[in-house]
């Protein structure tokens, strides 16, 4: 019996994880922003939306954008011509027990979550799920002897201060609670759109149907 396989992911959705440097100076501004508590969140949101264009966090939009430019061109091979773009950002507050329930992001093509601060006593993860149509044997789901990249409709990352998590806003995230007693947690998030001739360059001039330019 031959035992030589290979396993292919095929048709998966694109994670980026990757770790930045948080300036002490951005650490310490969290504290003093506006917040508010929305309806359908158990944390709260700053009242600023577009934070990553002002002082002190925008020292951090340059290497954001240098990520997100080496998921989309380097891994991903999209062409150098479409740029993306970050559209609104936010800081999120969560409390011992504060949690970010199931949920996408419209109006937007990829989305990104940096944690600013978390607290090195908070058991907490970062969490990606599978769509509802997704069956790893369409209808049927015998019992699993143990989740693992193959089989779970759940994936969790274990995030640091400093980790940066880019990902399609169609993928639906969410958080565990915040365990930590001792100090809060602080995410930045924010959305990312597209910019410029988007269509099928195999029809060259023709001028496919489903070309447009934003």
């Amino acid at each position: 019996m031959n035992d030589a396989f290979e396993m292919m992911p095929l048709f998966s959705k694109p994670v980026y994880v990757s770790k930045l440097s948080i300036p002490q100076i951005v650490k310490d501004d969290v504290n003093s922003l506006e917040y508010y508590q929305p309806s359908t969140s158990l944390g709260e949101i700053s009242k600023k939306t577009y934070i990553l264009d002002k002082n002190p966090f925008k020292i951090l939009k340059d290497d954001i954008i240098e990520h997100i430019k080496k998921y989309v061109h380097n891994i991903l091979e999209v062409d150098n011509n479409i740029e993306f773009y970050i559209t609104n950002s936010w800081v999120t507050l969560h409390r011992e027990g504060d949690l970010a329930p199931l949920h996408i992001h419209s109006n937007s093509i990829i989305s990104g979550t940096l944690y600013i601060n978390i607290p090195d006593d908070d058991s907490s993860v970062f969490q990606l799920h599978a769509s509802d149509t997704h069956r790893l044997f369409g209808l049927f789901q015998p019992p699993l002897k143990n989740y693992n990249f193959w089989n779970s409709s759940i994936s969790r990352l274990k995030p640091e201060t400093g980790t940066l998590i880019l990902f399609p806003s169609d993928l639906a995230h969410s958080t565990t609670a915040m365990t930590s007693s001792t100090e809060n947690r602080y995410c930045l998030a924010f959305n990312v759109f597209i910019k410029g001739d988007i269509g099928n360059p195999e029809d060259g001039d023709i001028g496919s149907i489903n070309r447009v330019i934003i």
